[in-house]
């Protein structure tokens, strides 16, 4: 097969993608190229990884050549694929059925793999990453979530093997899996974001007898990936210092009784080392200049509001629970007071609330922010969050007064009672948000102080700055001279981009 010109791309069966940007112009300097891996598009941000992964994709951007390589589950747009050209290098788009999807989980349960790992991983796109690495040589990977790992196998390897073989004595090779290059193995860097082995056996506790089985597998599997047993993982990042104390505890027998910082981290960077892999909580942000403060809607607003993806089993509970246990008993005293639920892919369980007890189920909107701007508070009542909320952090933002649970608010860098209220039980969330209704005052006051709590700590480009300059610290090539950082974690200048081609690849 023929290898694509580096001035145009083909659509092949197993094609090379997406070419270099022939008219991207770089300073003297070369920017270090970095493999950035997601397991969902990062564009358009409307869901918590993709907020993420995408605000970390345009942070990069500005500091190095990103290749992206990423799944999706619905055909890309125009817009998203002319979007993530604006930010890349080179770009990989891979098709995901639901088909496909359960076909390789049921053939990892007859393996030793994880099924999250082998629903995202697909021979055509290992070997697009493959050919990229032969021509440019990736400064650094950075894996997001735990499930594209086997990709980042490719390039960087497992731990002592090079495929069958033992790369003790090739120590300057990088170790791809089944692949050997010979220049420095890039620096690995795997943003698990949450602690996802204890989120399954949550589930596990929480189903039935086969399910159970299944989770409680999927959670001991992803627990192996998580402490680096078998992969080569130069650093570890979670999205919360909550999450990070997580984290320990699955080390605990491995690490220090005191966590210590490293010397390059800063506010928004802090971890710890352990026997060679180094894990960091890199919290999340929000856009504050998209969501804007905005005043309260009023003494006469008694709408309560829900946003998140409706598909998603916490959020499907929270607002079942909301709806049905404290609805009512709040309507007898407020009977004025309305519910919204606001959110991509609502299941029927969900729309079948929809004018139970003034519950108005609105399902996917283009902007979520009239919405949360025409909600007095809004909540999150979840019993499993793990990691940073971003509903909170853009209500937060918003102007609006956030009850939520304990365990949804344990991510959130803010205080209790100032800056959000958090309530256990129905009838907590019943008294909480009747004088929250009923005294706008209070509420008001709350609201102002959780804008200011997220300008001071929740900005992108302070939250992100630490992990860039972690990265261009540790390159381990001699070819590339770091462009480094100011030392001030105000916004940098974004260098000059050009779209370039992309394609798909095929199913």
């Amino acid at each position: 097969m023929s290898t694509p010109t580096s001035t145009h791309a083909a659509k092949l069966s197993i094609p090379h993608l997406s070419a270099p940007n022939p008219h991207a112009t770089l300073p003297n300097t070369r920017k270090p190229n970095l493999l950035l891996l997601t397991h969902r598009l990062p564009y358009p941000p409307d869901r918590g990884d993709r907020i993420r992964s995408y605000n970390l994709l345009k942070h990069l951007s500005k500091h190095f050549q990103v290749s992206l390589a990423s799944y999706t589950e619905e055909p890309p747009t125009p817009d998203q694929e002319n979007n993530l050209r604006k930010l890349t290098r080179r770009l990989a788009i891979c098709p995901l059925t639901k088909s496909q999807k359960y076909a390789r989980a049921a053939r990892s349960l007859l393996t030793k793999s994880p099924i999250t790992t082998s629903v995202f991983y697909d021979p055509k796109l290992a070997q697009q990453i493959i050919h990229w690495h032969t021509e440019v040589r990736f400064d650094a990977v950075i894996t997001f979530c735990s499930g594209m790992v086997q990709h980042a196998r490719d390039i960087v390897g497992t731990k002592g093997k090079v495929g069958n073989l033992e790369i003790a004595h090739a120590p300057h090779a990088s170790r791809g899996a089944g692949h050997t290059f010979q220049h420095p193995t890039p620096i690995h860097l795997l943003d698990l974001v949450d602690v996802d082995s204890i989120k399954w056996a949550n589930f596990a506790r929480q189903s039935s007898l086969i399910k159970r089985c299944i989770y409680k597998r999927e959670s001991k599997l992803l627990r192996q990936i998580e402490l680096g047993q078998h992969d080569n993982i130069d650093a570890l990042t979670v999205v919360s210092p909550a999450e990070l104390e997580t984290y320990q505890q699955l080390k605990q027998n491995h690490i220090a009784t005191s966590p210590t910082h490293n010397s390059i981290t800063a506010t928004h960077m802090s971890g710890f080392h352990s026997k060679g892999l180094r894990a960091f909580s890199v919290t999340n942000g929000v856009d504050l200049d998209f969501f804007k403060p905005t005043p309260d809607p009023g003494p006469n607003n008694f709408n309560i509001a829900f946003t998140g993806v409706l598909d998603y089993k916490p959020n499907i509970d929270a607002v079942i629970w909301f709806a049905t246990q404290v609805m009512p008993t709040l309507r007898s005293r407020i009977p004025q007071a309305s519910f919204t639920v606001i959110g991509k892919r609502p299941t029927q369980a969900v729309l079948d609330l929809h004018e139970y007890q003034n519950t108005q189920v609105l399902g996917e909107v283009p902007d979520i922010r009239p919405h949360l701007q025409s909600a007095a508070v809004i909540v999150a009542p979840l019993k499993i969050a793990p990691g940073v909320q971003n509903k909170i952090l853009e209500a937060m933002a918003t102007q609006r007064t956030v009850v939520c649970t304990p365990a949804a608010a344990k991510g959130i860098d803010a205080m209790i009672g100032r800056d959000l209220h958090t309530a256990k039980t129905a009838m907590e969330y019943v008294d909480l948000i009747q004088r929250l209704l009923t005294y706008p005052e209070e509420r008001i006051a709350i609201s102002k102080s959780a804008r200011h709590c997220v300008e001071q700590t929740y900005d992108w480009s302070a939250v992100l700055t630490p992990l860039t300059h972690f990265l261009l610290r540790n390159l381990r090539t001699n070819s590339v001279k770091p462009i480094h950082l100011p030392k001030s974690s105000r916004p940098l200048t974004q260098p000059t981009t050009s779209s370039q081609n992309s394609n798909t690849l095929a199913a």
